[in-house]
């Protein structure tokens, strides 16, 4: 893939497309039994055209659970104003996933 920051309205079908081998193959290598990816990725993986966000999502990934990010934001000032809170979650779903 290019930049590993890239927009996800930039991505090419076969950017993302690695994006799903990428996510099948790190998720399967993932020592706690889940992954984590961008919501751009995680719908077009799952076939979901609509409607699902951030957060710890029912769909596996083999046995791997999925924690969705929100997609990379054009202008980081955003990040502070309504991104920040998925990470957060996910750090406690990481430090819940240890125990």
């Amino acid at each position: 893939m290019r930049a590993c920051d890239a927009l996800s309205a930039e991505l090419r079908p076969a950017e993302i497309k690695r994006g799903h081998q990428l996510l099948k193959e790190r998720s399967e290598r993932c020592d706690r039994g889940s992954c984590v990816c961008r919501v751009t990725i995680y719908r077009s993986y799952f076939g979901i055209t609509d409607g699902e966000g951030p957060g710890l999502k029912e769909e596996r990934i083999g046995d791997a659970r999925v924690f969705v990010l929100p997609n990379r934001a054009a202008d980081a000032s955003s990040l502070v104003s309504g991104q920040l809170i998925w990470f957060e979650r996910l750090r406690e779903f990481a430090e819940a996933d240890s125990d």
